[in-house]
């Protein structure tokens, strides 16, 4: 057997490869939320599978209440998780294997801005390392959404574009359906991995150009470098924030760092109603961004001032503005002049970068209560209490069904106790038994997700089409949710 050393410069030499991997959650919630399914499958760089993919469905713990649209969605019924549904601390130590192989870039079809999150809370909630498997040995990460968008605005060529009310689609399943790519089975893990994967061989045989230079994209910097507000120069830019009737593609100028996130750069859209800048006071300013544009009001496309932060660790898709190419500023809808005139009003305006750091500064953050599940970032794990957890894991994997761990960190030692429940409820004292019981009670009448509202939400929902096919997966959702009424004594109180 090789030595530890000898077993760590082969690891580290290991040819890099992707992780394409998607989700099925119980709602869109990362702190919340959990995995109801996984599937993952590792390729080469030329999108070759390696090895066979996994796929599993995952236990749902009684704390938690599911959204109805989710079994709606999926199709997956509670029964399935019961019968086949692997523990969620089983589901994440094969992931921490699956994904902390040396040089691999994880991918996934809106990953980054959500499933990456579910892993990071199901890693934490487990007592292993949240963020090791994104950064560490040569790993790294890219968003396969961002790359489609960055495809259709710029170089649309060699695959069909699906718009659905005179818009743009980028959903997966319109996307496959539109370039000849077996949709049969959407909002299935594995199905959606699969679909992904065909695509991005669509793309990368149809743009070999865009999807190397996409690939470059994993590390940080040529985006640091993009994103330098130093440089004064408008560059291109792919967020959802911009819209999909522009291919979610904008010229933005980088205006300072964020005076609190050191890896977060606020751009301005050159594109939107920058008066507002000028025209309005920080308060005034600070409501336009934060309150309105999470409101339900409407606001006209003119009339919208686009500020957007940019997170240089997740692999932003930019690009040089030089890279329209004059198909694109048609298509698109592109004024170069008028891009010209605002950026040289913003960069005239040498109080706006104090502004914006004010402005963003003093941004009040969620401060509400939470439960140990929740508080991933609410502080960093100690170096400590990282030696704790790494122990414990591996008496684990030694065949001790439980040990003893002592933390410095309550979070961890609140989620130490409740994996016990997880992993030998057969060695649960009368007293812990008693205290899981109250804690999964309380989740269940909490008030952002409460379960009896969660029954009525799902009684209206079957009424809507009472006897179809499609209602099945509603009414076993529902028995399910009876059942966790009855054994935790949940009934309505109003």
């Amino acid at each position: 057997m090789p030595s530890t050393t000898m077993r760590k410069a082969y690891s580290t030499r290991r040819k890099p490869s992707f992780y394409w991997y998607d989700t099925e959650t119980t709602g869109l919630r990362s702190s919340y939320d959990r995995i109801i399914q996984f599937a993952g499958q590792r390729t080469d760089l030329n999108l070759k599978p390696l090895g066979e993919p996994l796929n599993t469905y995952v236990q749902l713990p009684p704390e938690i209440v599911p959204t109805a649209e989710s079994f709606q969605i999926t199709k997956i019924r509670p029964q399935t998780l019961i019968e086949q549904g692997i523990p969620e601390y089983e589901l994440f130590s094969k992931l921490r294997q699956e994904l902390s192989g040396a040089n691999t870039c994880i991918i996934g079809y809106n990953n980054i801005s959500f499933d990456d999150n579910f892993i990071r809370f199901g890693m934490y909630r487990n007592l292993l390392p949240p963020y090791e498997h994104e950064h560490k040995r040569g790993n790294n990460r890219l968003d396969f959404l961002s790359i489609v968008r960055l495809t259709g605005a710029l170089r649309p060529d060699g695959l069909e574009w699906p718009v659905v009310d005179g818009v743009p689609s980028f959903a997966l399943g319109n996307l496959a359906a539109a370039n000849d790519i077996a949709a049969d089975n959407a909002h299935d893990a594995l199905a959606d991995v699969h679909m992904t994967l065909e695509l991005a061989r669509k793309i990368k045989a149809a743009q070999p150009k865009l999807w190397n230079y996409a690939y470059t994209l994993r590390k940080q910097g040529t985006a640091k470098e993009l994103l330098d507000p130093e440089t004064r120069q408008a560059i291109l830019h792919v967020s959802p924030k911009y819209g999909n009737a522009r291919y979610s593609l904008a010229p933005v100028l980088p205006i300072t760092r964020h005076p609190e996130m050191f890896n977060r750069v606020i751009v301005v859209d050159l594109e939107s109603n920058i008066d507002l800048l000028f025209t309005t006071s920080s308060d005034e300013l600070a409501s336009l961004l934060f309150e309105r544009a999470n409101s339900d009001e409407k606001i006209e496309p003119e009339e919208r001032l686009n500020i957007n932060v940019v997170a240089i660790n997740q692999s932003p898709m930019v690009a040089v503005l030089k890279t329209l190419l004059p198909e694109n500023v048609k298509r698109l809808n592109i004024d170069l002049n008028r891009i010209e005139r605002n950026m040289r009003r913003v960069l005239e305006a040498t109080e706006l970068p104090r502004k914006l750091r004010a402005i963003f500064g003093a941004r009040e953050q969620d401060m509400q209560p939470k439960i140990a599940e929740e508080a991933l970032y609410d502080d960093f794990i100690s170096d400590n209490d990282r030696i704790a957890c790494a122990n414990f894991w591996q008496e684990l994997k030694n065949g001790r069904s439980w040990t003893s761990a002592h933390f410095e960190d309550p979070r961890l030692r609140e989620l130490y106790a409740r994996l016990k429940t997880k992993i030998v409820p057969e060695k649960l004292t009368k007293t812990e038994v008693q205290d899981y019981h109250q804690f999964v009670r309380q989740q269940l009448v909490r008030t952002d997700r409460n379960l009896i509202d969660m029954q009525e939400k799902t009684k209206e929902l079957l009424k809507q089409e009472p006897g179809t096919e499609e209602t099945a997966e509603l009414e076993e959702f529902y028995d399910y949710l009876q059942q966790l009424a009855t054994q935790y004594d949940v009934e309505r109180t109003d």
